[in-house]
């Protein structure tokens, strides 16, 4: 079946931040671009977008006639022009469409059951998030990482550029997880949720905890335990399509430039990567 007729079907309405309409399932499936990014787009409007260096952004879009448009975790949006199964910005290809989803690319090996935020016993300032789609972040020795993960009988497999090697393979049982090194890392909240809860800009006070009467059971051992800080703000981070301006008003002038044509290089030693613009617009990241 043309897609294009799937797509204009999606005409919706829908605002970033309300509550969006279902995308139709048979429109869910995944698309690379020319830099070899690769555009997950789910059934329920969501979308995961893993860059050539394999980093991972989650998002949103929305379709309205031929017109697809990204909305990253930031709110920015970049509109798409829909040609039969491919997508087009400003007049050139972007994005080609591949097939429908697998199961390695859908919430296979995610299950609900153990997504949350899970506060590093030994140290309550470290955390991690098993959030959906496969998105995983790492808030570690003060540095935010991110990265995918899968989950397969009890072994919480863990992939990403910049993941400490220590927590690739971990164990995961109910409400814990237990690195190689031994390290624990429990869920807050305790029980596990039914579906995938939100993830929290900075932990929340715990409440006063009930009279505990004779009959009681035993308090958690680690109730205890004093609400981490709140940590730092997240990373910048930079989107396929912004400007330049975008992009050194998340991280400053670099400490390099080239320019190759209808290209230019921006060149952030301190960070080790590496920022292409075509035509004023980033290209890719590296």
């Amino acid at each position: 079946m043309n897609r294009t007729w799937l797509l204009v079907a999606l005409i919706g309405g829908l605002l970033f931040g309300g509550t969006l309409q279902a995308q139709q399932p048979n429109f869910s499936g995944v698309y690379v671009s020319t830099t070899k990014a690769q555009l997950q787009l789910n059934p329920d409007g969501s979308l995961t977008i893993r860059s050539a260096n394999g980093r991972v952004s989650p998002g949103r879009f929305t379709v309205n006639g031929d017109t697809l448009t990204l909305i990253d975790s930031m709110g920015s949006l970049y509109p798409l022009t829909i040609r039969g199964d491919n997508l087009y910005r400003d007049g050139g290809l972007a994005w080609i469409w591949q097939g429908t989803s697998t199961p390695d690319q859908a919430d296979a090996g995610q299950s609900s059951s153990f997504q949350g935020k899970y506060i590093r016993i030994d140290k309550t300032s470290d955390f991690m998030t098993l959030g959906p789609n496969g998105v995983f972040t790492l808030f570690l020795g003060g540095k935010l990482n991110e990265g995918t993960y899968k989950i397969e009988g009890d072994t919480l497999s863990v992939t990403g550029p910049r993941i400490n090697r220590h927590l690739k393979e971990t164990q995961i049982t109910g409400n814990t997880i237990r690195d190689p090194l031994g390290t624990l890392w429990e869920r807050q909240g305790g029980s596990a949720p039914t579906s995938a809860p939100a993830v929290e800009d900075a932990p929340q006070p715990a409440a006063p905890p009930p009279p505990i009467s004779p009959s009681a059971p035993a308090q958690h051992q680690y109730e205890d335990v004093a609400p981490p800080p709140p940590p730092p703000a997240p990373a910048p981070t930079i989107s396929m399509g912004e400007t330049k301006d975008q992009v050194t008003a998340a991280f400053g002038e670099p400490q390099r430039k080239a320019a190759a044509g209808p290209k230019e290089i921006f060149f952030y030693t301190d960070l080790k990567m590496k920022v292409t613009f075509t035509n004023g617009k980033v290209s890719s990241i590296e």
